[in-house]
């Protein structure tokens, strides 16, 4: 069994569902797996921070009913040894174990969220088989948007190599994370591409709301097509309704739990609904309490609380990890 396409949310809850397990079910689970999932999963455990209970029920909830206890997710890494003990000879689980336990993955991680064109951009001049050493460590969908940027010959002689790629020596790997970080890392901020138009989304998008419509009327009265431009990169509330199920939960779990209730205090019923369907029922149960009981907000501070959320779902989008669907017009 292989899983397709696990970004990190997914490994995240992946994680937390393994070790909410015993030991024995666990190793059953990962006897199902393919050694590079047990691999990513084994990543994701070793290098978990603490998760904040409600997150957790989240995350269970929708594997169960009822969730009595939380606190099977202390103690990670030897728990994580103890589930591998499952399935793997003691030394194949230290070396695992190895290739895990260390800060130098927020590299790879931190690689797989870049621009694909400075990816591109970098690797182009590298040797095939560095590419595909580098490309085997990403997730599969960033690297076929990669590969597919190449000449046809570079990019099958990079496939050709990953389907042979032995283990690498750790100072090997070591050496090449420590100048991927000094070429990619460190220079990653200066390669975000903006556009003139996505420069003035921004701005549109820091306005407050009445600033915001008497500008962009301005800039359609000036050059429809420019406005329509901007328009794309602007984000406003209502476009939480473009987002997907699966994206919407991602959205609830990074958004800051105290804003919300003041953010939809005002909103249309169908964005409160996006938000309500996509919680667990005792989530939702509590969000609503919340913004029955908050009287006391006013709209200004409604708007900030829903510029806020707007930010979490713009660094999201940034990350490819949310995107948005094309309004079906009649």
């Amino acid at each position: 069994m292989e899983l397709r396409n696990l970004d990190n949310e997914s490994l995240e809850s992946a994680a937390v569902l393994l070790l909410a397990l015993n030991e024995d079910n666990a190793g059953t689970v990962l006897k199902h797996l393919s050694e590079s999932d047990i691999y990513k999963i084994s990543n994701q455990i070793a290098n978990m921070q603490d998760i904040e209970t409600d997150k957790i029920l989240d995350i269970l909830s929708y594997f169960a009913d009822k969730v009595s206890s939380a606190s099977l997710l202390g103690g990670h890494l030897p728990k994580l040894k103890r589930f591998l003990h499952k399935v793997f000879d003691e030394e194949k689980v230290d070396f695992i174990i190895k290739n895990v336990d260390g800060p130098l993955n927020k590299t790879w991680e931190t690689i797989a969220n870049m621009n694909d064109k400075v990816l591109v951009e970098y690797l182009k001049n590298e040797y095939p088989q560095t590419v595909a050493f580098i490309l085997s460590k990403l997730p599969s969908q960033k690297a076929s948007k990669i590969i597919s940027k190449f000449s046809e010959n570079f990019s099958f002689e990079v496939i050709k190599r990953i389907l042979n790629i032995d283990e690498v020596n750790k100072n090997v790997l070591m050496s090449l994370e420590n100048t991927l970080r000094r070429d990619l890392v460190e220079k990653s901020d200066a390669s975000k591409e903006l556009d003139n138009n996505q420069i003035v989304a921004d701005i549109f998008n820091n306005f407050e709301r009445k600033d915001e419509s008497v500008f962009f009327d301005l800039l359609e009265k000036y050059d429809a097509d420019k406005a329509q431009l901007v328009r794309k990169y602007m984000l406003i509330f209502d476009d939480i309704m473009r987002v997907d199920s699966r994206g919407m939960q991602m959205l609830i779990r990074y958004s800051d739990k105290s804003v919300l209730p003041k953010a939809l205090k005002f909103a249309a019923d169908d964005i409160k609904n996006c938000f309500f369907d996509n919680m667990s029922a005792r989530a939702a149960k509590i969000l609503i309490e919340e913004i029955d009981n908050s009287n006391s907000i006013k709209s200004e501070e409604s708007e900030r609380a829903q510029k806020n959320i707007l930010l979490t779902l713009r660094e999201l989008m940034n990350k490819d990890q949310i995107t948005l669907r094309d309004i079906i017009k009649n």
